[in-house]
């Protein structure tokens, strides 16, 4: 309602603009800083300037300090809430001279009472009969304009107050039409009794607005019950001789909005008496988050007299070891609008502690703005204390059994699928026929995939010592930019394959030399930039070393490594830094890993001091995570150790096998290169016609297409795995022998392939022998079965 009634008054605004450029007096309206807010058009040709020119300039800017001098008084007497009227000599620049009358009414603020402006007319007296005929004119757009108005407003004038204007909107709102020329207090006597004559009377002795807010009144005697409750302006209105002989009404009935604020409080009142008697604490809190009612058991468990006294003091009653967690979370729900909940102790007015629930939810209007919250505190104490233990066991134990089991399932696979390119492109090598380019691309592959298992094994081992508290470090001096531009160079060829930036930047405060442990910090480098890297496929990553605080002896060091990747779901973030897991431990994820590598870190960087940590600063893309430790400074420089790593000679083994699987057709699904080219070099060797399939999407699609006598099949691989891709082609009515062919070697994994329904379970690395015979067996099978 409020929004319709500033674009009513701005409409109204806009044509009294329009009619008052029409009228040959000087109108003018002055603010409260008495400069000129408007002006209309025959007060801009007589000073021969634009409304612009005039409009924010002072009266004494515009008509020179020897006029103001004159009109000063008059515009005080104004401001001071009184209406004035003089005569005014003013000269058209190089022109006559006008004598005008002259009224000045100030404009009263209906909400503070206070002054916001006065509103100036001046009438030239020397055309007074042409002003008159013009007036006439102006009258009646007046008129036309209240008439037009969607506000109700009324015009009475005279001794006996006789209606002279009365527009649809007011016929309406008091039921009654042909108000012109009649009586008001004929029309109304019941109003007599209400004050409402008095008041009336009062406005035109004084010549004093009055403001009626929710005013009560009956305007049926017949009916006294029917109160009806208005919102009224009484302006009064002044002849030619600055006499009141009048008033202007203007009414709006509000009584819709009474009734609707009486239900609200006994609605409240209701409220308050329900929940008096619930045995849980329950409050309300205004959408700031401040208190604004408690019910009895609020006040009786806190031991405090008053609600007053609960909505200042109850922060007090909340554990100290759970207020700042309890804080933070009631904060962001207020900024976010998301549910509270939360468990935490409460002080009895005994000083006894138990645990309560807390609960609120935000009462939200048709915009989904938050108005207020509803809360309750539920205690939880007997039955927290009495079932911790056996969930803190039942927790425990089921956690461990998962962790084991997904740690184990994927650390087989880890280690499983560069052993099996290893094993498998040493088997390549025993061939007497290779040329040198594809001798030295196996054994790149085997060296590649050799230095994956080595730090694998690595984090393994690191990890079990962090575990059991036998960690070492050592402290050494060593260049902190040669380290780090070591780092740097070791992932140059991974950035550049993947087109994507590795820039470094050290501040100039961070010293060149530093005392600390380079093996581990290298370590700490290589896991945490590796990670990124591995997760960013456009972009860059960002390293940025600072030295945050120093001392005499130690410095903070903090290391920023961002990258621009996919990011980490906030339902990730809280598995990160878990031992032997990761974000994401489905079998269709996209990216390797143990899951070691930020929990080892971690626990290096602690060793060393410091920690690592996932920023929580709000991001457009990617993820940024904080590295920190603490450094001395050392006494004597020291050279950087540099750690060569040699390569292993491999022996080829010479051989020509023969082709057993002449004739069959087989279908290859594994989203690795290397095992894609290994086993399908193994198989072609042997005779086979193999297809290669990334994933199981791309399996199904080939398989639809053309006939195999088998399929091997990877089990974790992106888009589509091999459980999903293998009960697809079974509930299709797929009959062809489908081996699993795995890095997941333990039992478990065996089992759950039987159950998907695979023909058979290999695992890598690929037994040569194995493969020819698992293969041979299921066509053979699957032939005596379908012929």
């Amino acid at each position: 309602m409020k929004a319709d009634s500033n674009q009513k008054t701005y409409g109204s605004e806009i044509n009294f603009r329009l009619l008052t450029d029409k009228v040959p007096a000087f109108v003018s309206f002055m603010d409260a800083e008495r400069r000129y807010q408007f002006v209309n058009r025959a007060y801009c040709d007589w000073f021969g300037l634009q409304a612009h020119e005039i409009e924010g300039r002072t009266c004494a800017e515009l008509l020179g300090s020897a006029v103001y001098d004159f009109v000063k008084p008059f515009e005080d007497d104004a401001y001071e809430g009184k209406p004035v009227s003089f005569e005014l000599t003013l000269r058209r620049l190089g022109e006559e001279y006008i004598n005008l009358d002259t009224e000045y009414t100030p404009v009263i603020d209906s909400a503070t009472q206070k002054v916001r402006g006065i509103i100036g007319v001046g009438r030239d007296i020397t055309l007074i009969k042409r002003a008159f005929k013009k007036a006439e004119v102006t009258q009646k757009r007046l008129d036309s304009l209240f008439e037009q108005a969607p506000m109700p407003i009324a015009v009475i004038e005279g001794k006996d107050l006789v209606f002279t204007f009365a527009n649809v909107p007011y016929e309406k709102l008091v039921g009654k039409t042909n108000l012109i020329g009649k009586k008001f207090r004929e029309e109304w006597p019941e109003l007599e009794a209400q004050g409402i004559f008095k008041i009336l009377d009062q406005v035109i002795s004084s010549g004093e607005p009055f403001q009626g807010i929710d005013f009560p009144m009956c305007l049926n005697l017949k009916d006294p019950s029917q109160i009806r409750y208005f919102n009224m302006n009484f302006m009064p209105i002044r002849n030619l001789q600055d006499i009141t002989d009048g008033a202007m009404l203007l009414i709006a009935e509000v009584t819709d909005q009474i009734e609707a604020k009486k239900k609200i409080q006994e609605t409240q009142q209701r409220f308050q008496s329900l929940t008096d008697f619930l045995p849980n604490m329950m409050w309300t809190a205004d959408k700031d988050g401040y208190i604004t009612y408690a019910n009895g058991q609020c006040l009786q468990y806190s031991g405090m007299s008053t609600q007053e006294k609960f909505s200042k003091a109850w922060p007090k009653t909340i554990h100290q070891e759970d207020f700042l967690k309890a804080k933070a979370s009631w904060l962001h729900s207020i900024r976010t609008g998301e549910t509270f909940n939360l468990e935490y102790r409460v002080r009895r007015y005994d000083g006894v502690y138990r645990w309560f629930l807390g609960r609120a939810i935000a009462i939200k209007n048709v915009q989904g703005t938050g108005q207020f919250w509803i809360g309750t505190a539920t205690d939880i104490d007997d039955g927290k204390r009495s079932a911790a233990e056996l969930i803190a066991a039942k927790n425990a134990a089921e956690n461990a059994n998962r962790t084991k089991t997904s740690f184990l399932a994927n650390m087989s696979h880890e280690i499983r699928t560069p052993l099996g390119a290893v094993l498998g492109f040493s088997e390549l090598l025993k061939d007497s026929n290779l040329s040198a380019a594809d001798r030295d691309k196996y054994v790149e592959t085997i060296a590649r995939n050799g230095r994956a298992l080595t730090r694998i094994i690595d984090d393994i081992l690191d990890i079990a010592k962090v575990e059991a508290g036998r960690l070492e470090v050592e402290e050494i001096a060593f260049s902190f930019s040669g380290l780090l531009n070591e780092v740097v160079e070791l992932f140059k060829d991974s950035t550049k394959q993947k087109s994507i930036q590795i820039n470094s930047k050290i501040d100039d405060d961070v010293p060149t030399w530093i005392y600390s442990d380079p093996t581990r910090i290298r370590q700490i480098l290589i896991n945490i930039v590796g990670n990124a890297i591995k997760f960013t496929d456009k972009g860059c990553v960002e390293i940025r070393v600072r030295a945050l605080e120093e001392s005499v002896k130690n410095i903070w060091f903090s290391i920023d490594v961002k990258d621009s990747g996919r990011g980490i779901a906030a339902t990730q973030r809280s598995r990160l830094f878990k031992p032997f897991t990761q974000a994401d431990n489905s079998t269709t994820r996209r990216y390797g890993g143990t899951g070691l590598g930020l929990v080892l870190s971690r626990r290096l960087a602690e060793a060393l001091g410091g920690t690592v940590i996932l920023s929580d600063e709000p991001q457009a893309e990617g993820a940024t995570f904080i590295i920190s430790f603490i450094a001395a400074r050392p006494t004597q420089k020291s050279e950087v150790s540099k750690t060569v790593t040699e390569a292993v000679p491999l022996q080829a083994i010479h051989g020509q096998p023969s082709k057993p699987l002449e004739s069959l057709r087989i279908l290859l699904v594994d989203d690795s290169v290397d095992n894609q080219f290994l086993v399908k070099h193994m198989l072609t060797k042997m005779g086979a016609v193999v297809d290669v399939a990334s994933n199981g999407l791309e399996a199904i699609e080939i398989a639809n297409k053309k006939s195999h006598d088998v399929v091997l099949m990877d089990i974790q691989m992106p888009e589509m795995d091999g459980y999903q891709a293998i009960e697809a082609l079974r509930n299709s009515g797929y009959k062809t022998p489908v081996i699993a062919l795995t890095a997941h070697a333990l039992v478990e994994e065996r089992s759950k392939t039987q159950a998907a329904g695979f023909s058979a379970h290999l695992t890598k690395p690929i037994d040569k022998s194995e493969l020819l015979s698992i293969i041979l067996d299921r066509v053979k099978v699957t032939k005596n079965l379908f012929g």
